[in-house]
C-alpha cells in the first residue's frame, strides 16, 4: 500500500501513461469484431461463429443489436478478404437488397466510445487494487481519496498531452490567443471538415461576448461563406474573425472537402470582469 501523500500523484501519472498508450493504438475492426464475438458467445453459448451463427441470424430479425453485430462481422470478413460462411453471405446479400431490414428495437452494441469506456473502467479497478483505495464519486485529497477522481484527472492530463503531441504547432498557436474559457462550453478548438457538395444552412450563435475565428487550411474552388450581407471565400492561411450571432452560412460546391481550423476568442472590448460575468452566466445555464 502506497502512502497517502504519494499515491494520488503516482496513480495519476500511471493512469495517464496507460491512457496515452491506449490512444496511440488505433481501434481497428478487429477490436470491434472481438467485442461482438464476446457478445455472440455469451448470448448463444458458443465460442465458434459457425456454431453461433444460426442463433445470431434468428435474433437479428427482431433485435437491432444482433443485426448490427452481423454487419460488423461481415465488415470484418470483407475488409480482410476472408471467405464468409454461406449463411452469412446470403444474409449480407439480402440486407443490401433491403430484404433484411434493421429492427427499430434494441441497443446498437459496442462502439469506439464504449470500448474506451470499458478500458477506463478496467483501469479504475486496477488502480483501486494497486493502491488499495475505495472507488466512489466524491472528491477528496485526503487518505480516503477517490480512485474515480484520480482517473478523471489522469484523463484530463492525457487529453492535453495527446493534443500537444499530435498537433504541437496548432497547440502553440492557440495558446498565444485570448481563448474563451467559459465553464464546460469552452474553449472550442476544432478542425472543421465541410464535405464536397455539402451546405451549412443559415443559422445564428447564441452569445456575442466571443468572436469566431477561421484559419483556412485546405480550400478547393467554389466554396463560399456568408455573414449577414457579406459573402466571401476562404483563402489558405488568411485567418479572420466574425460575430456568429449574425446569421451566417457556408457551402462547398466543389468535388473536394474543405478544411478550416475554428476557434473562439473574447471580444477585445470586453474587460476581465465582463469575461468573468459571461463565464458565470454560461456556467449557470449549463447547471440548470
Amino acid at each position: 500500500m502506497k502512502s497517502s501523500n504519494e499515491w494520488p500523484h503516482r496513480a495519476i501519472e500511471h493512469a495517464k501513461l496507460r491512457i496515452l498508450k491506449f490512444a496511440e493504438s488505433p481501434l481497428e475492426d478487429a477490436n470491434f469484431f472481438n467485442g461482438y464475438m464476446e457478445l455472440v458467445s455469451s448470448d448463444s453459448g458458443h465460442s465458434d461463429l459457425d456454431d453461433a451463427l444460426h442463433t445470431l441470424l434468428a435474433k437479428a430479425k427482431k433485435d437491432k443489436l444482433h443485426f448490427i453485430t452481423l454487419k460488423r462481422i461481415c465488415a470484418h470478413y470483407e475488409t480482410r478478404g476472408i471467405e464468409k460462411p454461406r449463411e452469412l453471405s446470403v444474409w449480407l446479400f439480402n440486407m443490401l437488397r433491403d430484404i433484411e431490414v434493421e429492427p427499430k428495437s434494441g441497443k446498437t452494441g459496442p462502439n469506439k466510445s464504449q470500448t474506451e469506456h470499458l478500458f477506463l473502467l478496467g483501469m479504475t479497478a486496477t488502480i483501486a487494487e494497486t493502491y488499495q483505495k475505495p472507488i466512489y464519486p466524491s472528491v477528496s485529497t485526503g487518505d480516503s481519496g477517490s480512485v474515480l477522481q484520480v482517473i478523471a484527472l489522469a484523463s484530463k492530463e492525457a487529453k492535453k498531452e495527446l493534443g500537444r503531441m499530435i498537433l504541437p504547432a496548432t497547440t502553440e498557436a492557440m495558446n498565444a490567443l485570448p481563448l474563451v474559457f467559459s465553464g464546460q462550453r469552452c474553449p472550442n478548438i476544432l478542425f472543421s471538415r465541410l464535405r464536397h457538395g455539402a451546405k451549412i444552412p443559415p443559422h445564428n450563435g447564441m452569445i456575442n461576448t466571443r468572436l469566431i475565428g477561421h484559419l483556412p487550411l485546405m480550400i478547393p474552388e467554389d466554396c463560399g461563406f456568408r455573414v449577414g450581407n457579406s459573402t466571401r471565400t476562404w483563402n489558405v492561411g488568411e485567418a479572420f474573425l466574425f460575430d456568429d450571432t449574425i446569421e451566417h452560412e457556408a457551402w462547398n460546391n466543389s468535388r473536394e472537402d474543405r478544411f478550416v481550423l475554428i476557434f473562439e476568442v473574447w471580444r477585445p472590448e470586453l474587460t476581465e470582469a465582463e469575461q468573468r460575468l459571461s463565464t458565470r452566466m454560461l456556467t449557470a445555464v449549463d447547471s440548470y
